[in-house]
């Protein structure tokens, strides 16, 4: 079994681990009588067998399945939650685990934190962005109608329980989106995660469960790493790279037509370009990493979307701390900052990059040229100095 520790959380990566939960949560959470499963109806199968797993080891075991979707991480959802766990008599010394992707977690990260002063979190992520990034921090929330983010908490869970087994039935776009997401910590923090990737295209094509095994534990590092380091210096934002130009790909295509990995797919492309642009970025980090995300099949272009109504999406994202976003841009494959400014005529540029006219609104993959195929020699940044 791997371990990785955040700052606050413990991460445990074993295929298999989703059916050992009751004993693990028995040993992180001894004082527990009472486990509440919140998960949504497309995990059920997998929500019944770590149910299985508690009451083995003891527990008194209530749950509630929400109905799947991006839409549903509201407040009436929460309610539902709320009112379950009231009616079951959940108490403040039981434990709260998740069984589900992002949303599951999100919300469910909520509900814990918000109901009587804040229950034990624990989480069983089964999608790959899950795994790898939403799932193992410590970030909550729900929507409203004016758009998500605007209404979380941070609450870090006790212990994360990564079962790479579970990706191995994921529908295809929820796949990719955890490659994107790969892609992502090999940009801002380390070049050999994408040389990782590359070597190993035709396994991950196939799902093998040890090269996803790598990946997620390798992704959690990363995470812990910048976790630990931003206590000081707020690094942690260089994992927002690709989401503010993401984020905003989703909300002009109404959170229906654009999935969340082709969004940080592309939103990567774009604000690579604006880094080369701009002069951050060494030469060739654009076509080192639109090598990358070609080889794993991943967009790079929206095709049918207007300039105007994705430009007028970038004021969806309510985190940056200015009316005006700030990114973080990579400097190097594997070295990126955060809070960089960029002017109104690149963002502008960046944004007409990524977009194709005509047909409807989707994201694509065009055909690659010769040269863009070729290796890139873009600048890794040196390794650290032994100690």
């Amino acid at each position: 079994m791997e371990e990785v520790r955040l700052t606050s959380s413990r991460i445990f990566i074993w295929p298999g681990i989703h059916a050992e939960v009751g004993e693990n949560v028995r040993v992180l959470a001894p004082q527990a009588r009472q486990v509440f499963i919140f998960t949504d109806r497309k995990c059920i199968p997998i929500a019944k067998r770590v149910a299985m797993a508690l009451m083995q080891a003891n527990f008194e075991v209530a749950g509630y399945a929400m109905y799947p979707g991006e839409s549903r991480k509201n407040l009436r959802t929460a309610l539902g939650v709320y009112n379950k766990m009231a009616k079951k008599k959940i108490d403040r010394g039981a434990a709260f685990v998740t069984v589900g992707g992002g949303v599951v977690t999100e919300l469910g990260g909520y509900v814990a934190n918000t109901y009587k002063d804040g229950l034990k979190l624990f989480h069983v992520p089964t999608s790959f962005v899950a795994q790898l990034d939403v799932g193992i921090g410590g970030k909550t929330g729900l929507n409203i109608n004016e758009g998500r983010g605007f209404v979380s908490t941070a609450y870090s869970p006790e212990a994360v329980f990564v079962d790479p087994s579970l990706l191995e039935t994921l529908p295809p776009k929820d796949y990719q989106a955890g490659l994107a997401e790969a892609v992502k910590y090999g940009m801002i923090r380390e070049a050999d995660l994408l040389t990782f990737l590359e070597e190993n295209v035709e396994g991950l094509e196939a799902r093998t469960p040890l090269l996803l095994e790598e990946i997620v534990y390798r992704c959690a590092g990363i995470k812990a790493a910048v976790e630990q380091e931003s206590a000081s210096s707020g690094v942690a934002a260089v994992l927002k790279y690709g989401w503010t130009v993401g984020r905003a790909l989703q909300a002009a295509g109404g959170f229906s037509k654009i999935h969340s990995g082709e969004a940080l797919a592309v939103g990567m492309e774009a604000e690579a370009w604006m880094a080369e642009k701009m002069g951050v970025a060494a030469p060739g980090v654009v076509k080192a990493q639109n090598r990358i995300l070609r080889l794993l099949d991943l967009p790079t272009r929206v095709r049918g979307m207007a300039f105007d109504t994705l430009f007028q999406a970038l004021d969806f994202d309510p985190k940056p701390v200015s009316a005006w976003p700030k990114f973080a841009l990579p400097e190097a494959v594997g070295r990126a900052n955060p809070g960089i400014e960029i002017p109104l005529e690149v963002l502008q540029e960046a944004l007409k990059s990524i977009l194709l006219p005509g047909g409807r609104m989707r994201a694509v993959r065009p055909m690659a040229s010769a040269e863009e195929t070729e290796p890139a020699a873009a600048e890794v940044p040196p390794p650290a100095a032994a100690t």
